[in-house]
């Protein structure tokens, strides 16, 4: 079992969700989150086919590897955080974990016939200790 630090606290907090997340600002949220995901892909993908034989097919999930990241950086600050922002292509003022609150806020919002269900998991090397937030603010769902 892995040791569950309680303090000190890595980086910043974030609110989940989001506060003043209503279905406006749920759909506004998700047309950046769509193209953060779109410009993300598009920077990946020409790397992807560098690692892989010239003339092959590449098949990738930009949303797996986005929301992937999107949970790494949540253990991050500063310059770390900054460079996964840049990364992943957030807008100004928001945090890889809002994008991940738009997820899920996105499934609870009423009167729709969509069904979008995402799943992550996170594997803990056990010889290392964990900080309790970081485990906290990636029990999102």
């Amino acid at each position: 079992m892995a040791k569950i630090i309680e303090t000190p606290s890595p980086g910043p907090s974030f609110v989940f969700p989001p506060p003043g997340l209503k279905p406006p600002l749920i759909m506004q949220s998700r047309d950046e989150q769509s193209r953060a995901i779109c410009s993300f892909s598009s920077e990946i993908l020409p790397k992807l086919q560098e690692i892989t034989s010239p003339g092959k097919s590449v098949f990738f999930s930009p949303l797996s590897i986005h929301e992937a990241l999107a949970l790494a950086s949540s253990g991050s600050a500063g310059q770390t955080l900054e460079a996964f922002i840049r990364l992943l292509h957030i807008p100004t003022g928001k945090t890889p974990l809002d994008f991940q609150a738009i997820l899920t806020m996105g499934k609870q919002m009423e009167n729709t016939i969509q069904v979008f269900n995402v799943s992550n998991s996170l594997w803990i090397d056990q010889r290392f200790p964990i900080y309790k937030d970081f485990l906290d603010r990636c029990k999102l769902g």
